[in-house]
């Protein structure tokens, strides 16, 4: 029979952002040495990023640092102007890290029409291959994929493979009929995703709206082929979680901000209507933040316009989202 236990001793031990207290008692009396263990988990939380970054300076013209501006191309060091000029509190949050995707290049290499829509095909193909599995399944997959062709991998071969062969590369059913929708618009010289002048001149919401016409693209998928393939500058995807996740941590450490937002969004008819939908991530789920309305978040945005994207950028680092993951994926389509 087991005595009272006496004599503790505690180790603390960190995983991750879980804390674990261990603790351990012995009973020097009993003739058999017993160990009882009690483990008490506490949550760590991480700082946010603009705490975190709090010591870095803010000169008073709100200069960039020089070796930024060297680094980047000339167009986003004019959207970062912008954004600071907007928001001057988000200085910090810009330069404390370079954004590899607006690096300057040594020398631009100048595509052809047709090369420019087979890279543009070949983006949409590998974001589909690429929905709901592991980076490292998606490069293998598309590896094998290309491996079925005999030189260039090309809308027109593809419709050419049978269900079979697309699914020996790993493919699954839904997926071999998005690769073969996609192909098929691209093989069509009639439509306006072959055509480099609709993506030059058409409206964005255009753009997008008819990427999602295709089988397997969504309005999530279709602004981040504008964004990393397109390169355009005025992208706001309101629906994605990193954004916002990074913009409900933006607004809240500005509550005057949001209370002007949300002053102009019930001036705004259309979208004081929209406040009755159910917001995208307003779900009974515990989080370490709190969301705020879809509606909220758009008009957010509005006033970084016209370089939305390079702010969208800047929520996905407020949020703690790996952008660097997100642009590697992209440089290895």
């Amino acid at each position: 029979m087991l005595r009272k236990l006496i004599l503790p001793r505690t180790m603390v031990v960190t995983r991750k952002q879980t804390l674990t207290t261990v603790t351990v008692k012995e009973d020097p009396t009993s003739p058999v040495k017993v160990k009882k263990t009690k483990k008490t988990t506490v949550t760590v939380k991480k700082p946010y990023l603009e705490d975190a970054i709090s010591f870095i300076k803010v000169p008073e013209n709100l200069e960039l640092p020089k070796d930024f501006v060297e680094y980047h191309t000339k167009d986003f060091i004019e959207a970062a102007r912008h954004i600071i000029k907007k928001d001057p509190s988000l200085y910090r949050s810009i330069v404390y890290k370079t954004f590899p995707h607006y690096k300057k290049e040594g020398s631009e290499i100048v595509k052809s029409d047709q090369e420019l829509i087979l890279s543009y095909w070949h983006s949409l193909i590998s974001s589909v291959v690429s929905q709901q599995i592991s980076g490292s399944a998606a490069r293998s997959i598309m590896n094998k994929f290309e491996a079925l062709f005999d030189g260039e991998p090309t809308p027109s071969k593809t419709l050419t493979f049978t269900f079979d062969e697309l699914r020996e590369v790993g493919l699954s059913r839904m997926k071999i009929s998005y690769v073969q929708s996609i192909s098929e618009a691209f093989s069509d010289p009639n439509s306006n995703l072959c055509k480099v002048s609709f993506y030059r001149d058409a409206p964005l919401e255009e753009v997008v709206k008819e990427l999602v016409s295709l089988k397997g693209i969504g309005e999530w998928s279709a602004k981040m082929f504008a964004l990393f393939t397109l390169n355009e500058w005025d992208v706001f995807a309101h629906d994605d979680l990193g954004v916002a996740r990074g913009m409900a941590r933006y607004l809240t450490k500005r509550p005057e901000l949001l209370k002007q937002i949300k002053e102009e969004v019930q001036q705004n008819e259309e979208m004081k209507a929209l406040l009755k939908k159910k917001p995208k991530f307003a779900t009974t789920k515990q989080r370490d933040w709190v969301p705020l309305h879809d509606q909220y978040l758009i008009q957010g945005a509005r006033k970084f316009s016209p370089y939305m994207s390079v702010f969208m950028l800047l929520m996905w680092r407020l949020s703690a989202t790996n952008i660097d993951v997100l642009e590697a994926a992209k440089s290895e389509q």
